[in-house]
């Protein structure tokens, strides 16, 4: 491995000794906050200083004076007000001084005007892809160092859609079934106008678009105010409809410019030049007060970095006794078996297949195959290393089966009724024949996935299936129908999700040594609504459980309430599912216990509080909490500017990509997590991918950040989805899973939500 060179997006943000800020100070008060804000935009900030209940107000000219009672303050006693002010000031300065445009205040967004627009000559003008350049502020806790503000930069690419509804109607663009926005003025003038999507265009009258899915007070709206959501595939749809036979050629060419812009070495470049860039401006915090940035955070420089560690693989344990161990877990399974391969039953399974008339022969030859394997699947080895086979042994000598009987039921088309006839006649033969069904393969095609639930043949086989008991596992024709190496892997990674849908423990995590029963639980939410603009929006919450070793305990879900009922009802299913676990492993009320959380959204006060109210009912005496945010959407980007790549075909990819399993310790609250490095990356054109941050909430009473962000990588090898990695851990990855298949099941009819409440929601039914 090549030297590695860290690098991450964030400049320091400096100020010279003895300098002071002069701010008015308000008593807080959310109305008031809105209105001063909305009043003096451009001229006075004005913070919100939660931690002592009131509001510091900043002049930003010399011909203003800010409201409240005037004091002076040192900027590095209030490092959050001086991140918002960097803020202000950047916007200002380019706005002002440098003519940008301005797309967002928070966080600040502005359009690049040296790199144009990435389209070519031959599309419309009206046509855009701009790259837009982001800062951010953020204070951070650098060790030995008091928090000191950061401002960070990265660059994305936005879509433009310039032209309204009524010209693309003349050029033929389709709208029917698409999004359509209207244009919104912000409060503050320095910002562009937004667009705000108002409904899905079902009919165009006149010069009328009728709206389904919509906001209030949008039924219909004029085409000529109306313009396009700027997705992919609207921008795909206006280029087919100009330049017709032209149009694939130029996406593609569109697709390569946008994947060199992805690239990690020139966002890494973009991201110098233009914190460079404002280093060398006359840039004023406040009057008189000037900004000064220091260089960017490279670990090289001796400055202050974040603390680096690159985690190594798990150890994954494949018997009881702790003996048949290893790291990579398709070798290990391959090797030893699965972890409870002397207990597992049934040995003998029962497997129907449901699958279209006209798909039968290729169908029955795909599970033949997956059942006994295909040996000849192979690719040759690398620098000594033994040739790649990932089926040879098929799925019944994988898992130490004894055999398997197959029967097929022919859907008579590809519709929902008649995929639920032939789920019928299979349940119809289990009864006949005095036996129940282990799994069941369903043939799909691919575009079922477009269809509601209702209408897709896919949901109303699992919905009839599963609330009988019977695991489901679907296979697309494009799947059968793979060549022989890339078929093999596929088959492998099915046949990892079918064993521990059926029940099996292919392998677990090996525990260290601890005095404390310790759970892992994550905790994710699904949004019951119709559209984007459906009225009685409800909350499910979703929970996940699982032993420090990786053992799924089980699933709970709260019921269907509005949102702000959602703690009351998270704290009912939390009490539940630890109720359950504690009788089953005879916790005493003196036992130590740990409860560790991972949750995909900001972690509320509220949320905590029914955690620790549900323990003290309980009547746990000895336990601790430690409630992470897994964050994914954040302006952190750490680049490895040792790493040139991976070859991938005629190109490279993940130039600059940390490794998998790189850690970047921020502060004693935050670390960013790399799960998808460079060999992880499907394709060149996703550029460098973007961490995980990893963030301990100030309840947490457990606070070994290094360990907890330890166990989060540990669960991110941990998959029984499929043998390659996962990019979460698997906390919030089976609740994700798990969101999306209700968000299938609950439109179909035949689905009984209730099911989940018998063995069935213990499975890992949502692989």
């Amino acid at each position: 491995m090549p030297p590695q060179k860290f690098v991450l997006n964030a400049a320091p943000i400096c100020f010279p000794d003895r300098t002071r800020l002069r701010v008015g100070v308000l008593p807080y008060d959310e109305e008031t906050l809105r209105r001063l804000r909305a009043e003096l935009a451009g001229r006075v900030l004005l913070k919100r200083d939660s931690k002592n209940g009131r509001i510091l107000a900043v002049a930003l000219t010399s011909d203003i004076d800010a409201p409240g009672t005037a004091t002076e303050i040192d900027p590095a006693d209030n490092p959050g007000l001086v991140a918002s002010l960097a803020s202000e000031a950047v916007l200002r300065h380019m706005r002002n001084n440098q003519g940008y445009t301005i797309l967002n205040s928070r966080p600040l967004r502005v359009l690049a005007k040296k790199l144009g627009n990435l389209y070519p000559p031959e599309a419309p003008p009206w046509l855009e892809k701009r790259i837009v350049l982001t800062f951010e502020t953020r204070v951070v806790a650098r060790s030995g160092r008091a928090p000191g503000p950061m401002l960070l930069c990265d660059a994305r690419v936005r879509n433009v859609i310039g032209e309204p509804c009524s010209r693309l109607l003349e050029f033929g663009v389709p709208l029917i079934g698409r999004y359509v926005a209207v244009r919104q003025a912000d409060y503050d003038s320095r910002i562009e106008d937004r667009l705000r999507i108002v409904g899905r265009v079902v009919a165009v009258e006149g010069g009328l678009l009728r709206l389904d899915d919509h906001a209030d007070g949008y039924p219909v709206v004029h085409a000529r105010e109306a313009f396009l959501e700027t997705k992919r595939e609207n921008m795909a749809a206006c280029v087919q409809a100009l330049l017709g036979s032209r149009a694939s050629r130029l996406l593609r060419d569109v697709d390569a410019i946008e994947a060199e812009q992805r690239r990690g070495d020139n966002r890494a470049a973009l991201m110098k030049a233009s914190l460079g860039w404002i280093r060398r401006q006359n840039i004023e915090l406040a009057p008189g007060v000037l900004l000064q940035l220091g260089p960017v955070a490279e670990r090289s420089r001796g400055d202050w970095f974040p603390r680096i560690e690159n985690l190594s693989k798990p150890t994954l344990v494949f018997n009881p006794s702790g003996v048949h161990t290893d790291t990579w877990s398709q070798r290990g399974i391959d090797t030893h078996g699965p972890y409870d391969q002397r207990d597992f039953t049934p040995k003998r399974l029962r497997i129907a297949v449901i699958c279209q008339a006209q798909h039968r022969g290729e169908t029955s030859e795909f599970v033949a195959r997956f059942l006994e394997g295909m040996p000849d699947a192979r690719r040759p080895g690398r620098d000594g290393m033994p040739d790649m086979v990932p089926h040879g042994r098929g799925f019944i000598r994988r898992f130490g089966l004894t055999d398997a009987r197959v029967e097929t039921f022919v859907a008579s088309g590809t519709g929902a009724d008649a995929y639920a006839s032939a789920c019928r006649q299979a349940l119809e033969a289990a009864v006949e024949g005095g036996f129940e069904w282990d799994f069941a393969f369903v043939q799909i095609s691919a575009d079922f996935r477009l269809l509601p639930g209702s209408r897709n043949p896919y949901f109303v086989t699992k919905a009839i299936l599963l609330k009988r008991g019977i695991q489901v596992q679907e296979v697309t024709l494009d799947t059968i129908r793979m060549k022989s190496f890339p078929l093999a892997c596929a088959m492998s990674n099915i046949s990892l999700a079918v064993y521990a849908k059926i029940g099996g423990v292919p392998w677990l995590l090996r525990s260290q040594p601890n005095t404390d029963h310790e759970l892992v639980i994550g905790l994710g939410s699904h949004t019951v609504k119709a559209g984007r603009f459906g009225a009685g929006e409800r909350t499910v919450g979703i929970t996940t459980v699982f032993t420090s070793e990786g053992r799924y305990l089980l699933e709970d879900r709260t019921a269907a309430v509005p949102f702000d009922q959602y703690a009351t009802e998270l704290q009912r299913s939390l009490k539940r599912t630890i109720t359950r676990v504690r009788e089953e492993d005879a916790w005493r009320s003196s036992d130590a216990v740990r409860l560790v959380f991972h949750v995909f959204k900001p972690f509320k006060g509220r949320e905590a509080e029914a955690i620790e109210r549900t323990v003290a009912d309980l009547g746990l005496d000895r336990v601790s909490f430690a409630f992470i945010h897994v964050v994914d959407d954040h302006p952190y980007v750490l680049f490895d500017e040792g790493n040139s790549g991976v070859r991938s075909g005629d190109s490279w990819k993940g130039i600059y990509a940390p490794v998998r399993g790189t850690v970047a310790e921020l502060n004693d609250e935050e670390a960013l997590l790399t799960l998808t490095g460079a060999k992880e990356l499907k394709l060149a054109g996703q550029g460098i991918p973007a961490p995980l941050l990893l963030r301990l909430h100030r309840k947490s009473s457990f606070r070994d950040l290094r360990y907890l962000t330890r166990q989060a990588y540990d669960f991110a090898c941990h998959s029984w989805r499929m043998f390659d990695p996962s990019p979460l851990p698997i906390t919030i990855l089976y609740s994700d899973l798990i969101a999306q298949m209700l968000t299938g099941l609950r439109d179909t009819a035949e689905w009984d939500p209730d099911a989940m409440w018998s063995p069935t929601g213990r499975t890992r039914w949502f692989l």
